[in-house]
């Protein structure tokens, strides 16, 4: 009893401490921003000196503060203090990096001194104001390219290489976007000091990206670009004479070094690949296969798996390898299925362990989350993959320690169930028997438990320990309080079961079964002066009855009976109860906005929208600015699916807040979809949308047009244009839209896909010929393209299309000075006349069909009348 005293006497000096201190805090720092707002209303009013003062005081009350600081150096300039400016935006800077307009601001002054030292040739100063100016703005790539031209030009390759990667690390946001003619000049200078190192893998990395940028004269990248790739020429050949001169003295090792030296400079070097093949495929297959049978011997069927699917192509006859190779496949595509995955399985140890240890770090997360259900399963994926790699068996002590917790978590809470329902139930002895298999600190309220059924069966001794502990632990538990004050007043001790048991009356006035036992432990105070106090007791009662029948007590102990209903989840009645107090007569302003906000929250809970709406929108005409308000009303037009002008800046705002709202961030997303044009705050809610659902028809479509009418080609843009031919058949002129978007990022064979899908779906549409064209151009294989047209026609002489796709593509070589060939436009038949023969001449431009003798276009290929060929 002493040391419960104790607890609370210290508990209420710290109180009372924090509430002194705290307030001194917030009160410092409320005049900290005070002072500094009226230093900024001092300086735009002129009063300098004001100003200073304020401001000063300002950063002595919040040193840490960035803002004063800045209106500081605002001030400074005013008064044309330059470098105390300077200082001052220096430290406005460092103190919050991530606010640009400071950032801007220090480096606009800095690039001002930079002016100045160029004009007075400082190189010293030049030097140090450009490392700040990197220092402060990565993103100032004029300064950083000046910088590197310089360290090139010195030829100070350490520097350059440095200096030119640091600046691409710190602007690769910027890289995929090739709009930056910095960064192009970057990675020429890079590639042109990797060339002149001889470091030619990298030098042709770098002059192929510097020739992507639009920088000044792009002609040096692809001159670049071309000395880079005539050089790997030369050194492969130069390695391809090597290596068959090594082969020929039978040094097979040193052949292979060579031809594989050479392909590292020419990987597209048909010769030594095929001199590589040639040297291999004598050998490889056997050696392939000995090496699969260990896989196999050792239970290690991923590894194999590969070997002998190596084996069956070098050797398709061996009909071992091909039954083993059936058994690793069909063992791996197990896994697979297991593990969720549609690639395969890394086949190394350290590759599969970062696998496992993912998974269990999975788990893990899911396990403390409360999520045992995938925990469980990330878990046994876990050990699928150590069954298939003994080395990987480290892990299983882990995993199984986890799972073990699981187990014992999912048991403990059957036990806390099961026991409490007991409790509820009145079955004592058996809820004493469950709760004391849990661990001793499993709830916070498990000893109150324990007590109570001991007192129950009859240990009271017991009961008054852990009651005591649980009040040791938990000061406020009641029912810790109760089983107490019932023992004291068992005993005897009247006066301690009176005290503690006043305590839960003042703390739950209505705590199940505290009146009978209160009036009981009460009956020590009666004596001689029962009588007396009976009299005033009726006094006091009268005294009641005549108070609560007054209006505005009634009034305000039926808000608060409400407040109380809303707090515990009876929400039907505390309408009821508010919707009779709205009837009295009495009700002040105040009384009829505090009746609304606890309405407004009854409503939302039972799904009452459209009274919620119209609590909040009282709330709101006695005070706009009331943000639980505008919250609260932005949910019911949520629960209601109301899109209206008058419902979304209060959705808009709703939004900033529950972001991750699925149905909030749906219902936004087809408000915007159905607009003409889509707003940029159309475009990224529906951006938040695709991560909530990235597979969701209705927001692909949108976005994925969206994204292709501004030419797109990022790669979330082209992950959405993926997400939607996947999941949805979508129009023919998006496959072409983004087929034109491929062609533009030349990637050829993704384009003609596309453009096979098109004709897939519409073989007479005339736009996918274009495309086509454009496409195997840039390819130069136009001829393939003429006698693709001509085998179709031969096929399908009446499609006009491809009739304008070939006589089309034929101009393009005659302009380009290519042959034609003999399937070409067909040249004007002979006229019936010339052989002496009769039939009228054809007119201008037209040519007639040797075969029916009907005119045709000079452009066909094939008669439109008979469907024969023309030439």
């Amino acid at each position: 009893m002493n040391g419960t005293i104790t607890v609370r006497a210290s508990a209420i000096r710290w109180a009372g401490w924090l509430l002194l201190v705290c307030p001194l805090l917030a009160l410092a720092q409320e005049d900290a921003r005070e002072l500094n707002r009226r230093g900024a209303l001092a300086i735009r009013s002129g009063n300098y000196n004001e100003a200073k003062d304020l401001l000063a005081r300002a950063m002595k009350l919040e040193p840490k503060w960035a803002e004063p600081h800045y209106n500081a150096a605002l001030l400074l300039r005013l008064v044309n203090k330059r470098e105390d400016m300077k200082r001052q935006l220096k430290i406005a800077w460092e103190l919050e990096p991530g606010n640009v307009t400071y950032r801007d601001e220090y480096v606009k002054v800095l690039k001002e001194d930079l002016r100045l030292a160029e004009d007075k040739k400082d190189a010293a100063l030049i030097k140090s104001l450009r490392q700040e100016i990197l220092k402060v703005n990565p993103e100032e790539l004029e300064i950083g390219v000046s910088i590197l031209r310089e360290h090139f030009e010195a030829k100070r390759t350490e520097e350059v290489r440095r200096l030119g990667l640091e600046l691409l690390e710190k602007n690769k946001k910027e890289l995929p976007s090739y709009r930056s003619a910095a960064l192009g000049e970057i990675f020429l200078m890079l590639g042109k000091t990797e060339f002149a190192a001889n470091n030619l893998v990298k030098a042709r990395e770098y002059a192929d990206k510097a020739s992507r940028y639009p920088i000044d004269h792009p002609e040096r990248a692809k001159e670049l670009l071309a000395d880079v790739k005539k050089a790997q020429r030369e050194g492969a050949l130069g390695h391809l004479k090597l290596g068959r001169a090594a082969l020929g003295k039978g040094d097979l090792e040193g052949a292979k070094s060579e031809f594989e030296a050479g392909l590292a400079l020419d990987p597209d070097n048909e010769e030594l690949k095929a001199a590589l093949d040639s040297m291999e495929s004598t050998k490889q297959a056997k050696h392939l296969f000995s090496l699969a049978m260990q896989q196999v011997s050792a239970e290690k069927w991923l590894e194999a798996r590969d070997l002998l699917e190596q084996v069956v192509y070098l050797d398709p006859a061996n009909a071992e390898a091909k039954k083993h190779l059936a058994k690793a496949v069909a063992i791996e595509e197990e896994l697979m299925k297991k593990l969720g995955r549609t690639e395969r399985l890394p086949r190394s140890s350290p590759e599969r362990a970062k696998l496992v240890e993912a998974l269990y770090h999975e788990g893990r997360r899911y396990r403390e989350a409360k999520n045992f259900k995938d925990a469980r399963g990330a878990f046994d994926k876990a050990l699928a993959i150590i069954t298939h790699d003994a080395k990987l068996e480290k892990y299983r002590p882990d995993i199984d320690a986890e799972l073990a917790q699981i187990a014992v978590v999912d048991t403990n809470r059957e036990l806390w169930d099961k026991g409490r329902e007991q409790y509820r139930s009145g079955e004592y002895e058996e809820a004493l028997k469950t709760l004391e298999q849990l661990p001793p600190d499993y709830a916070i309220d498990q000893l109150s438990y324990l007590a109570y059924c001991y007192w129950k069966t009859g240990n009271n001794e017991k009961a008054k320990e852990l009651a005591n502990l649980q009040l040791a632990k938990q000061p406020e538990n009641n029912r810790a309080k109760f089983i107490l004050g019932n023992l004291y007043y068992e005993s005897g001790d009247s006066a301690a079961a009176f005290k503690i048991l006043q305590e839960i009356k003042e703390a739950d006035p209505d705590y199940p079964g505290i009146d009978d036992i209160l009036y009981k432990a009460g009956t020590f105070k009666w004596g001689p002066v029962v009588i007396p106090l009976i009299i005033i007791g009726l006094l006091l009662w009268i005294g009641y009855i005549i108070y609560n029948n007054l209006p505005e007590y009634n009034k305000n102990a039926a808000i608060k009976r409400a407040r109380n209903f809303l707090n515990k989840g009876m929400y039907k009645e505390c309408i009821n109860e508010l919707n009779a107090v709205k009837r009295l007569p009495i009700l002040t302003p105040f009384d009829g906005l505090l009746i609304s906000r606890i309405l407004a929250q009854a409503f939302l809970k039972t799904a009452a929208y459209d009274r919620a709406i119209g609590e909040c929108k009282h709330l709101l005409t006695a005070n706009p600015q009331d943000e639980e308000a505008h919250r609260w009303l932005g949910f019911a037009y949520l629960g209601r699916r109301m899109m209206t002008p008058e419902s979304l800046p209060e959705l808009l705002n709703l939004y900033k807040t529950e972001s991750k709202n699925l149905a909030l961030v749906q219902l936004l997303g087809q408000h915007y979809t159905s607009q003409k044009v889509l707003s940029p705050e159309g475009v990224q809610v529906l951006e938040r949308w695709l991560e909530l659902e990235p597979n969701n028809p209705d927001v692909l479509k949108p976005l994925g047009k969206f994204y292709l009418q501004k030419g797109r080609t990022d790669e979330v843009a082209m992950k959405v244009f993926q997400a939607m031919l996947a999941t949805q058949k979508a129009e023919p002129e998006f496959y072409l839209g983004v087929a034109k978007l491929h062609l533009k990022l030349q990637q050829y064979e993704e384009c003609l896909k596309l453009c096979e899908q098109v004709l897939s779906m519409d073989v007479n549409n005339e736009l996918v010929h274009n495309v086509l064209r454009e496409c195997y151009l840039k390819m130069g294989k136009l001829p393939e393209l003429v006698e693709v047209y001509r085998a179709f026609l031969a096929d399908n002489p009446y499609n006009v299309a491809f009739q304008k796709g070939l006589t089309e593509a034929m101009k393009v070589m005659q302009r380009l000075g290519q042959n034609v060939g003999m399937g070409g436009s067909a040249p004007p038949a002979e006229t019936p006349g010339a052989e002496g023969g009769g039939g009228a001449a054809p007119a201008d431009g037209a040519v007639l069909c040797p075969h029916c003798q009907k005119p045709n276009s000079a452009a066909d290929y094939y008669c439109q009348h008979c469907g024969k060929s023309i030439a």
